[in-house]
């Protein structure tokens, strides 16, 4: 299943590095605008906001601290899952040179580039990662970390400052590099 997100991943980072637009990028983000109103966009903002540096990197260390005296093995593999989830994110973002869209609501696009959506790579590692290691196969926690991922991603999508193509790619090498780490055995 891990390949399946590298195979997803090589043909957005394709498309995008040959310059061709994704054709589901503007019907999708068309159809979301049409579909906003104000208490979608105050809900996906704060998902936004969770998912964003200033949130999401405290609470990395924070469960990684805390984690640290009964779940070593663990919550090394959390920090190698998240330094590799930064690294790609960077190194991707360079590589690419993708230029966001036009942010909607009045949002400022960030002023990084927009290929992969780093927000949606950073929700699928740490929420897949978690999940990996308190739920084994139960599907209630494989559900809300799905769903984290989900509308962290989404949000990024409604409010304009990616391109459905850049979460997709996010999700999927994310995807990819969680699940590679995961079944390394220590």
């Amino acid at each position: 299943m891990r390949w399946l997100g590298l195979g997803v991943f090589a043909w957005l980072a394709i498309l995008v590095g040959r310059g061709q637009r994704v054709f589901f990028d503007e019907p999708i983000r068309d159809l979301v605008h049409r579909h906003s109103v104000p208490a979608y966009t105050a809900i996906l903002e704060a998902f936004t906001f969770i998912g964003g540096p200033r949130v999401f990197w405290p609470v990395v260390v924070i469960i990684i601290a805390l984690g640290w005296r009964h779940h070593r093995r663990d919550m090394v593999r959390l920090a190698v899952v998240m330094a590799g989830a930064l690294v790609l994110e960077v190194g991707l973002k360079l590589a690419f040179h993708r230029v966001r869209p036009a942010g909607f609501f009045g949002m400022t696009s960030p002023e990084s580039y927009s290929f992969p959506s780093g927000h949606a790579l950073y929700a699928m590692c740490l929420y897949a990662a978690l999940a990996s290691f308190v739920a084994g196969r139960r599907m209630l926690i494989w559900t809300a970390a799905g769903l984290m991922i989900a509308l962290i991603g989404f949000s990024r999508i409604y409010l304009g400052v990616h391109y459905p193509s850049d979460v997709l790619a996010g999700w999927s090498i994310g995807w990819f590099w969680t699940r590679s780490v995961m079944v390394v055995k220590t």
